[in-house]
């Protein structure tokens, strides 16, 4: 159900969130996250400036190093191997320039959470943000199983947000030139209805590797 208030938010938040840390463990994906904080991000989710959302693999650390000495070696413009396309820091992409962040603070396109305000239902908050507003959402990353699976835990977290998409009534389309493979609400009764609980609980469904790339067959999600 879409969150008019924070005392409709606040429960299912507090719920999701301890059902992270028994299925996932405690530690920096799990630890606590005060709901005021995914609120207001929720929030800033359904209404973002540009009218739409970016998701994908962040390249950070080891890999933007990499990156640099790629573009570096072979120069600015190089196509670049499927594992290092995603959402950059870096000038040259201006991701924030062209899209801005979304935050407890900010409401552009791209979510961009401080490490000690983030953790998987803060990120789930965000991507039901756009969901609840039936908003388009744009892959920064090619939607591959080795960016969407895991063997350890099953899902990537953009896997995780690539199965938000489809449990709650998106589906996959090819048709933008500019950004690319789009995701486009097709059900707006089954995204409205979409909760934290529910979400989190179908994360928690998926036991294996094999589990995952089954969903995505079966939502009709295609995985390079």
């Amino acid at each position: 159900m879409a969150y008019d208030t924070f005392d409709s938010f606040r429960p299912h938040y507090e719920a999701a969130q301890v059902g992270a840390q028994s299925v996932h463990g405690v530690g920096n994906f799990t630890k606590p996250v005060a709901p005021d904080v995914a609120w207001l991000l929720y929030q800033h989710s359904r209404r973002p400036v540009l009218g739409f959302h970016v998701f994908g693999r962040h390249i950070t650390g080891d890999k933007a190093k990499e990156l640099q000495t790629l573009r570096t070696q072979k120069g600015r413009t190089a196509e670049l191997p499927k594992h290092m396309q995603g959402i950059t820091k870096s000038p040259q992409d201006q991701f924030e320039k062209n899209f801005g962040y979304v935050n407890d603070a900010g409401d552009g396109s791209i979510l961009m959470m401080g490490g000690n305000k983030w953790n998987f239902t803060v990120n789930d908050a965000w991507l039901l943000g756009g969901v609840h507003s039936g908003l388009p959402f744009y892959a920064a990353s090619v939607i591959s199983t080795a960016n969407m699976l895991d063997k350890n835990y099953a899902l990537s977290i953009t896997g995780r947000e690539l199965l938000g998409l489809a449990h709650f009534g998106y589906v996959q389309v090819h048709n933008h030139k500019a950004l690319g493979v789009a995701y486009v609400c097709r059900d707006p009764v089954r995204a409205n209805a979409a909760t934290l609980v529910e979400y989190q609980a179908t994360v928690a469904g998926l036991k294996s590797y094999g589990d995952a790339k089954k969903f995505f067959k079966k939502a009709g999600f295609k995985l390079d």
